[in-house]
């Protein structure tokens, strides 16, 4: 936990930020000026790289940063400060080739804050990766192979990274500077007036009863209250405090309830309105407005949680697990009387996103409101500390993004001025010899590899800029191509050996981390299948004629909702599913993600359901039965509680 006065620093830091944010934004031209866009740019990666190195300082476990953090803290301020006041030089003087010698100085010095930042932020995996990848334009030329490109030298190379517009100070970082900082703040304003409480309450008074009802309650809440986070481990850290114990306690493993939080934190992280960095760091590649994002995301979405939900109640099943009493739920109808403003919020946030205002400023304008009508209301009014520890909360996001966003844009500097992302490209093409399902099947596993060790943002970014290209020049629909890779990209966060979200659920929930992981992969098995449907059938990512989306989306509810019965043993009505049943529902629900074969799609629906009839005629005859508990917890759920280890683990990831 950082000291209070190095917290009063990132609050000011941060304040200053958002002002900035929206003076460019709204074009209000306060003190009679608007800074030039990579000027703004500058100013905004001073202030939270600089935030970096007090929020997380060099020694682990320090409460107050070293006199090396307070340098670097300084050094990030004067150097970003220093070229912002240049922004215009920079540009009109074309500075990333021909820079002058102090220019040239600061640039080595902000490459290299960037890869302590990227260390301190996300780890040495990635900072390696990082590392290899931006110094990659000294030697292309001598990299035999596929991955020859043209070098440059290095003085060349370090200024081309510090002051292009195609590497940290490229779209990612305008990215963060156009609508990131607009989003954390309105998830920051929900997070502060207590809309995890209303969420997780809500799910309980609907859910609670239900067979397996603490884990129904955590799908749901985890789910929306990922929406407004956008981040999987934050959102483990925070819900996963209040639904793994509730679920243990109603008698599921520990392994299994790690596992219900893990995937649905994951899935929240991409829950439309607010989705994670990825989603619009997406739109920012394909040059599409964000609300296009939202608006596609939804089906995916749909289908993931389809898909967990049905899953969840078959192990509740077997588990035997019954919901809870009535008279230790909240009321559905006290909490809507006093949640209601929660919505009005996100329902204003699209009203102004989609036909008021453009995306950049829906977020602070729905945030604004939010803040408004949280005063009407005791618990929920915004004293002088929440309004403090807000502010803070969403610097210490900012920073954790912009920690990862400018090696990003390393990254993306040296595939682009190399050239290496085009031959990539053709060599890909050349080597599965024009072959659609080879390629896709080579992408998914490098996505799948890479995401074992780096971050969900820079493998999307790898793949799309190297990947994507080769992908759509087949033939494949540019956002279905883009949603194969969003998905199959977060997909590390759930498998071992890293499988991050797992592993912070499972501390909270006292698993052994690798048996919470395999049961995380199990619970998730579709998910491995879903982004290939992405890509190959274009209706579910809302491309193509009407009539294949009208078909396309109820059919695949149905396929995803049978494949993780299937996968499980049982299903709501027909109860346990013997073998035979499962063997031949399971490719039948896959089939339903498949695009064309209209016929064959639908009567693989009407077997299934003949199938599942026999079925519950057969269980029905055996007399079979679920072994159901009474699960009565001793005292109502209090949201308002979470373990010391989990705020630990939230502090130390930067949450």
């Amino acid at each position: 936990m950082t000291n209070k006065k190095w917290r009063w620093v990132v609050v000011v830091l941060t304040l200053i930020g958002i002002v900035m944010a929206v003076n460019q934004i709204f074009l209000l031209r306060l003190g009679g000026f608007t800074i030039i866009d990579n000027g703004y740019l500058y100013a905004l990666a001073g202030i939270f790289l600089s935030c970096i190195f007090v929020l997380r300082p060099g020694k682990k476990g320090a409460t107050s940063p070293a006199w090396y953090d307070v340098a670097l803290f300084l050094i990030s301020l004067a150097t970003c400060t220093a070229f912002a006041f240049k922004s215009l030089d920079i540009i009109a003087k074309s500075w990333a080739f021909q820079a002058p010698i102090w220019a040239a100085v600061a640039s080595v010095v902000l490459w290299a804050l960037a890869i302590e930042a990227a260390r301190r932020t996300a780890g040495m995996a990635f900072t390696g990766f990082v590392l290899v990848v931006s110094l990659y334009p000294m030697f292309a030329i001598y990299v035999p192979g596929v991955l020859q490109g043209q070098s440059f030298p290095p003085i060349t190379v370090v200024t081309y990274h510090a002051m292009s517009n195609d590497s940290m100070m490229g779209m990612v970082m305008r990215v963060f500077g156009s609508m990131l900082i607009g989003f954390m703040l309105f998830s920051s304003v929900l997070e502060g007036t207590g809309a995890g409480k209303f969420f997780i309450d809500m799910a309980y008074a609907i859910l609670g009863t239900k067979r397996g009802g603490p884990a129904k309650v955590d799908v749901v809440a985890s789910g929306l209250f990922g929406m407004i986070n956008g981040s999987a481990v934050a959102n483990v850290a925070t819900m996963g405090a209040i639904t793994i114990p509730a679920m243990k306690k109603a008698g599921f493993k520990a392994e299994t309830a790690a596992a219900v939080e893990a995937c649905t934190s994951v899935g929240g992280a991409l829950m439309p309105p607010v989705m994670g960095a990825i989603a619009f760091i997406m739109a920012g590649i394909m040059g599409i407005p964000y609300s296009t994002v939202v608006i596609v995301a939804i089906v995916p979405c749909v289908l993931w949680f389809v898909s967990l939900f049905c899953h969840v109640d078959g192990e509740a099943a077997r588990a035997g697990v019954k919901g809870l009493p009535k008279d230790q739920l909240p009321s559905a109808v006290k909490t809507l009387a006093w949640g209601w403003s929660y919505l009005v919020v996100f329902a204003a946030l699209v009203v102004l996103m989609f036909w008021v205002v453009s995306e950049t400023q829906a977020p602070f304008l729905a945030g604004a409101l939010g803040l408004f009508l949280a005063m009407f209301r005791k618990e929920t009014r915004v004293t002088r500390e929440k309004a403090f520890n807000m502010v803070y909360a969403t610097g210490k996001v900012l920073s954790g993004l912009v920690g990862v966003l400018l090696p990003v844009g390393l990254v993306l500097g040296s595939l682009t001025v190399t050239g290496m992302a085009q031959s990539v490209t053709g060599e890909l093409i050349r080597l599965a010899g024009h072959n659609l399902y080879l390629i896709l099947i080579m992408t998914f596993f490098a996505s799948f590899v890479l995401g074992l060790g780096l971050t969900a943002s820079i493998v999307y970014i790898m793949l799309m800029v190297v990947v994507a290209p080769s992908l759509i020049g087949l033939g494949l629909n540019p956002l279905g191509v883009n949603f194969f890779l969003l998905y199959a990209g977060v997909l590390g966060d759930l498998t071992p050996p890293t499988a991050i979200a797992v592993f912070a659920a499972a501390s909270i929930a006292g698993a052994p981390p690798m048996k919470a992981a395999m049961a995380s992969m199990k619970m998730s098995a579709v998910l491995y299948v879903i982004p290939f449907a992405f890509v190959l059938n274009p209706a579910l990512v809302l491309q193509g004629p009407v009539k294949d989306i009208i078909f396309a989306i109820p059919t695949s509810i149905f396929g995803v909702a049978v494949v993780a019965c299937g996968i499980v043993g049982f299903m709501w009505g027909p109860g346990r599913l013997a073998l035979p049943t499962r063997l031949i529902i399971v490719p039948l629900g896959f089939m339903q993600m498949l695009p064309g074969i209209v016929p064959w799609r639908i009567a693989g629906v009407a077997v299934a359901i003949v199938v599942l009839f026999l079925n519950w005629r057969f269980v029905k005859d055996k007399g079979f039965q679920t072994v159901e508990r009474s699960q009565a917890v001793e005292e109502p759920v209090d949201v308002s509680k979470a373990a010391e280890k989990v705020k630990e683990l939230a502090e130390r990831e930067g949450f």
